[in-house]
């Protein structure tokens, strides 16, 4: 009957009273005093994690969204598989890979396939939940064409920023990345930062992703997670009216 009857809800509160359309997770938070997540998202480290969080912060949605981690890339779609078997909703779920292997939509359709096998009519509609749930950002290429690592793409971000147009509070992290050219592997970009910073890992990750934000790049690495989190938002009442 929900499609078919109108449901409001109502918080009183002591300068005036708001109403929301529908159910509201907003509402429920003013009213309850408690936060409902109903967006998860899965991700590969600690740096996806950020990147991901981030994106969720600038669409305000970030206290909407429950995080957990699957560790190397190919278990996404183990996870995948198995939230697609329990029989649960996957429509607010989204397993998020890096975007360096597994990137193109080819190879995830290979990956899906040997997840989830069968030749009947509901293990057709399971590969495609599966190819729905399973999404990775889009990173740049470096010049063989080959597609750069999170820690590789936030390190290019980073040295694309003019110094000058960031704020003095910003200029000292801006420095010590610039200052790392080359590094023995690819988590070296932002492990060699976070080292020289003195910080706790958290802290300067945090800070790292906050200020590659800031690139003209951004928008189109993050674009397949925003598109993501702007439907949810389309469809869910998250924010107040």
């Amino acid at each position: 009957m929900y499609g078919e009857i109108n449901i409001y809800t109502l918080n009183r509160a002591t300068t005036k009273t708001t109403i929301w359309q529908g159910y509201s997770y907003e509402a429920m938070r003013h009213i309850t005093g408690k936060q409902e997540r109903p967006l998860t998202c899965y991700v590969e480290d600690d740096g996806a994690e950020e990147i991901i969080g981030r994106v969720a912060g600038e669409l305000r949605l970030r206290r909407f969204l429950s995080l957990g981690r699957y560790g190397p890339a190919g278990n996404a779609f183990s996870l995948g598989a198995g939230l697609c078997l329990s029989l649960n909703s996957t429509e607010n779920t989204l397993v998020v890979l890096d975007g360096d292997v597994y990137g193109n939509q080819s190879e995830r359709k290979k990956h899906v396939n040997s997840a989830m096998t069968g030749n009947q009519p509901e293990h057709d509609q399971q590969r495609k939940t599966l190819m729905r749930l399973v999404r990775a950002l889009a990173p740049f290429s470096d010049e063989s064409g080959k597609p750069l690592s999170p820690e590789q793409v936030l390190h290019r971000m980073l040295h694309s920023l003019d110094r000058e147009s960031v704020s003095e509070a910003w200029r000292e992290i801006l420095d010590i990345a610039i200052s790392i050219e080359n590094v023995p592997e690819k988590h070296g970009f932002v492990d060699h930062i976070i080292e020289h910073t003195g910080e706790s890992r958290q802290v300067a990750l945090s800070k790292i992703v906050e200020l590659a934000s800031l690139s003209a790049r951004w928008p189109k690495y993050t674009r397949v997670v925003r598109k993501w989190f702007k439907s949810r938002k389309a469809t869910l009442v998250l924010a107040a009216p």
